[in-house]
């Protein structure tokens, strides 16, 4: 409600109009008072923008003109009002504001921030997650090619994985969803750009892991600062061993490293017995010469897995 009274404030300053009036809330409480209190009679009516309900009086004698004061004064805030996901939007860009546009219950935004880039259809997701709300707080804003997703919930996994299924009833549909914690206004569009380099990495490497955390991608960040030679020299290295794997391996790789080494959670994820994984990574030891249960193995392999897998995308581009 505070930036709606601040953009009340701004009509009394800037109205062009000589038709004394004042403006009131539902309770009867005062937010513009241009109309002198005489003792004569007054008039009212009624205008409802954006969720509130004002009440616009005027003097008797000014009655054939409160049409024209109601459209006025509802034109002007439909200029300087916004919605939550208006303003959040524009944070989103970059736009500053004064502290009066960003009161409550602006300051107390969701902390948590998920950000989903829709490879396919990312109108399609946007209107999938708009009829299917999981909390009635959750704040949707359809941003470029993304689609943020601001909301309180102790139990990020059991959301996301929500989503997920909300998502996946279209089998047609492709993202990538990168997510993290925010301290409100204040650095949200700081994290919103640092999810942006996740999706991008997600699209790089051509990731078949869809959802990642903030800082789940902190090595794939790491080798964008190896020259390109160095690059194209282990991509030429070790290309004729990993062009070898299928798709199923591919993900089993990626989804295993995601899941820290995991055996349990990674045949979980990937919906395969526990013996189907380690025949899995056998085969994959088998062709690429590294164990990937090891946990060094398995940090160099991934770097060399992600240098390959970037290098080869370039040159099917």
């Amino acid at each position: 409600m505070n930036s709606f009274k601040y953009s009340l404030k701004e009509i009394e300053k800037d109205i062009d109009i000589d038709i004394p009036f004042r403006v009131k809330d539902e309770n009867g409480h005062i937010l513009i008072n241009l109309l002198e209190d005489t003792g004569e009679k007054t008039i009212e009516t009624k205008l409802e923008t954006k969720g509130n309900n004002l009440i616009i009086e005027t003097s008797m004698e000014f009655k054939n003109c409160i049409g024209l004061l109601k459209y006025c004064i509802k034109e002007k805030l439909k200029d300087t009002i916004k919605s939550k996901e208006e303003i959040i939007q524009d944070i989103l860009i970059g736009k500053s504001f004064c502290d009066g546009m960003l009161e409550c219950p602006i300051r107390s935004i969701p902390t948590n921030i998920i950000l989903i880039y829709g490879i396919s259809d990312k109108d399609e997701i946007f209107n999938i997650l708009l009829d299917n709300k999981i909390q009635s707080e959750e704040i949707l804003v359809s941003l470029d090619k993304y689609i943020v997703v601001l909301v309180n919930d102790e139990n990020m996994d059991k959301y996301l994985n929500s989503i997920r299924k909300i998502i996946d009833t279209n089998p047609n549909i492709d993202y990538y969803t990168s997510y993290g914690i925010t301290k409100g206004i204040l650095d949200l569009k700081e994290k919103f750009d640092y999810l942006k380099v996740n999706i991008n990495l997600c699209m790089k490497y051509k990731l078949k892991v869809k959802v990642y955390k903030e800082n789940e991608l902190i090595l794939e960040r790491a080798l964008e600062s190896i020259s390109e030679v160095e690059k194209k020299k282990i991509y030429n290295d070790y290309n004729k061993k990993l062009s070898k794997l299928d798709d199923d391996l591919i993900k089993t790789i990626e989804v295993f490293l995601k899941e820290g080494l995991s055996v349990s959670n990674a045949s979980e994820k990937l919906y395969i017995h526990r013996n189907t994984l380690f025949y899995r990574i056998d085969k994959i030891k088998k062709i690429v010469n590294y164990d990937i249960t090891n946990f060094n193995e398995a940090t160099e392999f991934k770097i060399i897995f992600n240098l390959w897998k970037a290098n080869k995308n370039k040159e099917v581009i």
